[in-house]
């Protein structure tokens, strides 16, 4: 269940207009996937998570800021100027926020967004349907600040 909700995350990231690379599950310390906007010279570093009784950080702390240090580097390389790290799954905590958020203060993630599920679906159904006037600059803006985006 999991790998699939992985890839559903990716597609929808598709669907907004990132390039999406899926790195996912058995390929090592890596994150979920990358997606990249490169003409707005901005990507967001993802991992989904499926949890019945929704998301709590745990150790995933550690893990995620090895990621951004190993995905950040290679995202400069490619001209990226902003990386943001977000997580997307359901039943989030602002201790949670805070705290991964107190953890990559040391990292060049700009901000940490966790993304309710039902927020990412609003997302791209707004991008679907306002597609003459959507731009990923926005979704440059909405992530920015570390905060929830809720449905």
């Amino acid at each position: 269940m999991s790998r699939l909700f992985e890839q559903r995350c990716a597609e929808a990231f598709r669907c907004l207009g990132f390039e999406v690379r899926e790195l996912g599950q058995g390929c090592g310390r890596v994150a979920d996937c990358l997606a990249v906007a490169a003409a707005e010279r901005f990507a967001v570093i993802l991992d989904a998570k499926a949890r019945r009784r929704g998301y709590t950080l745990g150790t995933d702390d550690r893990q995620f800021c090895e990621y951004a240090a190993r995905h950040t580097r290679e995202l400069a390389q490619s001209g990226i100027e902003h990386v943001y790290f977000a997580v997307v799954g359901r039943g989030f905590r602002q201790l949670d926020l805070d705290k991964l958020a107190g953890f990559m203060t040391g990292t060049p993630i700009r901000s940490v967004t966790f993304i309710e599920v039902e927020a990412l679906m609003r997302l791209v159904n707004d991008s679907i349907r306002k597609r003459h006037e959507f731009r990923l600059a926005n979704v440059d803006q909405l992530l920015f600040g570390n905060k929830f985006l809720d449905g």
